[in-house]
């Protein structure tokens, strides 16, 4: 994205970052307690589908669009 001039190379990366930064959190605060994993998961995934499906289109587009693609 960033050799290609992505507007949104940026914002991309503080949305992985905030993951990150979620799931060191939950490691702190999961320990022992039920159904934290369960809930963790469906977070996860919750993200990742709307990472791929949507977020991440937006620069295949683009990279599409620059000939990359």
């Amino acid at each position: 994205m960033q050799p290609h001039d992505f507007l949104g190379t940026v914002a991309h990366r503080i949305k992985h970052n905030n993951l990150t930064l979620k799931i060191s959190q939950q490691k702190e605060h999961a320990a022992g307690k039920p159904g934290t994993a369960e809930s963790f998961l469906r977070f996860l995934q919750q993200w990742l589908e709307e990472h791929m499906l949507k977020t991440d289109k937006e620069y295949v587009q683009f990279l599409c669009s620059k000939g990359v693609v």
